[in-house]
């Protein structure tokens, strides 16, 4: 018996911050318009970050006609600032081919675009995707107390600096020498991690927001230039750095 085809769909689990968006079939210009209305209205529920879990495992072709909007939906989930994406494929189908070559080519002048290749994992079925983004999830649930390291943070042209209260590898929390950030300003992080002591300290540079809920005289960051693999060396660097705290505290 044939495999039933999955229906062109959106749909949000507000509850993961998660859009699930599934492509199947011949696919024109009308059936990708009437994704994106579904996906913005999806979008609108989510939290800045959301991951995105892309089944185009059953979509046969896609027209030309639709490749602006496809390329529409992800300006838009761009500029949401969505997260993680996981594209569920089949090595076999054209439209494989057709999306990976049209988004190879709209990258080379698109700065936007440069950076999904690194965002984007890819997987053959639901399941492992859904196992992909939990583990990507659990990394960035777990806190590091690393009261004793400095962080310099460039805000209005200026070099600050402060200390790590708590630190991710989605968010941290700063106290400050000088004033505490405005909700909502971009400044960029710059913290040396050690390597020994016959290396130079390495200098690991990243992009922040600054948003709610830092107390009193403090602020928290929520990071947002950080790729899959920038992710997991900024995983490593608090690890190793949490094991030489804990080794030189009494």
């Amino acid at each position: 018996m044939a495999q039933k085809q999955k229906p062109v769909k959106a749909t949000a689990d507000i509850k993961k911050n998660r859009l699930y968006m599934t492509i199947a079939g011949n696919i024109d210009a009308n059936k990708l318009q009437k994704l994106y209305t579904d996906i913005r209205f999806c979008v609108a529920d989510l939290k800045e970050g959301f991951e995105v879990v892309s089944d185009v495992s059953q979509c046969n072709i896609l027209y030309v006609t639709g490749m602006t909007i496809y390329k529409k939906i992800f300006d838009f989930l761009i500029d949401n600032q969505v997260g993680s994406i996981v594209q569920i494929i089949n090595d076999d189908n054209i439209s494989y081919k057709q999306l990976a070559n049209y988004f190879r080519t709209i990258s080379d002048d698109n700065l936007s675009y440069k950076q999904l290749p690194s965002r984007t994992l890819y997987t053959y079925t639901l399941e492992e995707a859904e196992q992909k983004l939990d583990e990507l999830a659990e990394r960035g649930n777990i806190h590091f107390s690393l009261n004793s390291m400095q962080i310099q943070y460039e805000r209005n042209g200026q070099i600050e600096t402060g200390q790590v209260i708590d630190i991710s590898v989605s968010n941290c929390a700063i106290r400050p020498q000088g004033a505490v950030p405005l909700v909502g300003e971009e400044i960029g992080l710059h913290l040396a991690f050690t390597q020994g002591d016959d290396k130079p300290a390495e200098l690991f540079e990243l992009r922040a927001k600054v948003v709610p809920g830092g107390e009193a005289g403090q602020f928290a960051a929520q990071f947002f230039d950080l790729d899959q693999k920038r992710r997991e060396q900024f995983y490593q660097h608090l690890a190793s750095e949490a094991a030489k705290t804990s080794l030189e505290s009494p």
